[in-house]
């Protein structure tokens, strides 16, 4: 079974059923459906849903009034109009403004982000997580804003195992993304994190999204991917250039019309690139289909 990001449907490599169609996922599916309790006067209510990450001050935040009356509206006496002016004084110099205007920043351009990306719930939580964390471990003070959220955008796209790119995510802000690069190099080694290999199999349901293939072409694809996965053929190489590969030779073998160049530029891959995992392809499921042969 192997899972696509961006329809959130777990499918079938072998057929292509969809085995699981799903909405948006988040981190615990328990917090989208509120548990329902029972009070100590027998009514029953239900829990309050969990505020998610998103939020800068987590739906936490303390707002005091500037009026100095109470709830009914009767003005307070001297001494706690003073005790009020005392909380107030200490509630505005224990808040962190700075971290706020910077985690509502950072938060508006990730909201942006997953509506040009069609990111899930649970990549948003991840990456308003990894940003919370860069900010902890200081990570904000002389870099941009921009590029510390691409790189924790990035992050939590690789743990998912979202076919996404940094570049791509980039360009959905306009930020540099050699500079975000570097910010998530670092935010790696701040966490002390491996960054987890893509499948090659998201890539492949992504590109016969982009160049509208389906049926047995696509399955072809993906039977000659698990070919590819179990060789040495695909060590070391770019999982994009091995989809695209893999979805080509299964055009290829199903005659279905579509050029080198469209699936090139549909995966963001040069046509040298894709010729060579086509050799390597070809070589293996040739010699795959021979051996099941005889």
């Amino acid at each position: 079974m192997i899972f696509d990001s961006e329809s959130c449907e777990v499918l079938c490599s072998t057929c292509g059923v969809v085995i699981n169609e799903g909405k948006d996922l988040i981190l615990d599916p328990d917090l989208a459906k509120p548990s329902l309790t029972i009070d100590r006067f027998g009514n029953s209510t239900r829990d309050r849903v969990s505020t998610p990450l998103t939020y800068p001050d987590m739906g936490l935040s303390t707002s005091i009034s500037r009026s100095n009356t109470d709830a009914n509206g009767v003005a307070l006496d001297p001494r706690n109009r003073y005790s009020l002016y005392r909380l107030r004084k200490q509630n505005k110099f224990a808040s962190d403004r700075a971290r706020q205007r910077n985690l509502t920043s950072a938060f508006f351009l990730l909201n942006s982000m997953k509506d040009k990306l069609h990111l899930t719930d649970a990549a948003v939580q991840r990456s308003a997580h990894n940003y919370r964390k860069a900010l902890d471990l200081g990570m904000a003070k002389g870099r941009s804003i921009k590029a510390l959220i691409v790189a924790s955008t990035y992050a939590a796209c690789r743990e998912l195992n979202a076919p996404k790119t940094i570049q791509e995510i980039a360009l959905a802000i306009d930020a540099d993304a050699l500079f975000a690069a570097r910010c998530f190099r670092l935010l790696a080694a701040k966490l002390k994190w491996a960054p987890p290999k893509i499948e090659p199999d998201t890539y492949v349901n992504r590109l016969a999204n982009i160049l509208s293939i389906k049926g047995k072409a696509y399955i072809t694809a993906m039977e000659i991917m698990s070919v590819a996965k179990k060789s040495h053929v695909s060590q070391g190489k770019n999982p994009r250039a091995l989809a695209a590969a893999a979805l080509y030779v299964a055009c290829e073998v199903e005659s279905i019309a579509v050029s080198q160049a469209q699936v090139a530029n549909a995966a963001n891959v040069s046509i040298v690139s894709l010729r060579k995992r086509v050799t390597d392809i070809m070589t293996i499921y040739a010699g795959n289909n021979h051996a099941a042969n005889d």
